[in-house]
């Protein structure tokens, strides 16, 4: 991954834990906030959240330097589909599932907690720090 990338990355996470992505993404698709936007126009993209504005110079500041050639339409696609890749990996790290420590019960579809360790400790890829 490229340093401009990453920036990007880390920006549009900051928004979307903002709840600032959303509306970024819509500035951007209706020619609200271009790459010419200045500190007002971003103010009222960001509501007067001043930590909000200071993400969207940021983000002005990446799209003007490593994506200059990108339409407003297509930036937004591109903090759009981002927002999107970390709402699914935050859905899919946060899974849980219930399983069972006891006798085997008849009729029940949880899984055995020595099964669970079990998957567990094998997808472990490097280490495995147990608590």
């Amino acid at each position: 991954m490229t340093e401009s990338t990453e920036r990007l990355a880390k920006l549009v996470l900051a928004l979307s834990d903002s709840s600032a992505l959303a509306g970024a993404v819509a500035a951007t698709r209706a020619g609200r906030m271009d790459q010419n936007s200045g500190s007002s126009t971003l103010a009222g993209v960001a509501s007067g959240r001043t930590g909000v504005v200071t993400l969207l110079h940021a983000l002005i500041s990446v799209w003007k330097t490593n994506y200059p050639t990108l339409s407003g339409g297509n930036f937004s696609d591109l903090l759009e589909a981002i927002g999107h890749g970390i709402a699914v990996e935050r859905q899919i790290g946060s899974q849980t599932e219930v399983v069972w420590t006891g006798p085997s019960v008849i009729g029940s579809y949880l899984r055995a907690t020595r099964q669970v360790v079990q998957d567990i400790i094998q997808s472990a890829s490097s280490e495995l720090l147990v608590v």
